[in-house]
């Protein structure tokens, strides 16, 4: 799903928007076969759990993990259904689309989000150790951010044991 929800105050989710395709310029897009129109997903967030983070450094990698988590699926999503023409889109309810969307979402948090967020921790606690010479901070940013991104993304809980994986892997991390 391309939705996510915590709580009123913490949801994430894509809108879909239809646009002339003499409009569009650096978007991802997703062209409709039978029209001069173009569809261009856009993230749409309100997650109050970022506001604990502290950091802006933090926040700003909290939002773009965030975002990637629903727009990278449904990009997938659509290469799938589109990519024998032949057969038509496959429906959402299709088990064979469902199973590839699963194993995408898995491989995506085991290896992509593994690796950009394990650089992102690091940039985040060389920011965070600059910061606390100059300034006192309640909580930790470094803390506050894995723990953030990790409850957004135990949301989906098909992939609970990447999750974990990478959960302790990003805590043994900062130690």
């Amino acid at each position: 799903s391309h939705f996510l929800f915590l709580d009123e105050y913490n949801f994430g989710t894509l809108t879909l928007e239809r646009r002339d395709k003499n409009e569009v310029e650096d978007e991802y897009w997703i062209e409709e076969e039978t029209s001069e129109t173009v569809v261009i997903p856009s993230v749409v967030t309100a997650w109050s759990i970022m506001n604990y983070i502290g950091s802006d450094m933090a926040k700003e990698y909290f939002r773009i993990i965030t975002g990637r988590f629903s727009r990278e699926v449904l990009k997938k999503q659509i290469e799938i259904q589109s990519r024998d023409e032949h057969e038509g889109m496959m429906s959402i309810y299709c088990k064979e689309l469902r199973d590839e969307l699963l194993q995408y979402r898995r491989k995506m948090i085991g290896k992509h989000f593994a690796t950009y967020l394990t650089r992102a921790v690091a940039e985040i606690v060389k920011d965070f150790n600059q910061q606390h010479s100059h300034h006192s901070f309640d909580t930790n940013p470094v803390l506050e951010f894995i723990k953030a991104v990790m409850v957004v993304l135990e949301l989906d809980q098909e992939v609970d044991t990447e999750v974990h994986v990478l959960k302790r892997s990003l805590f043994a991390q900062v130690g």
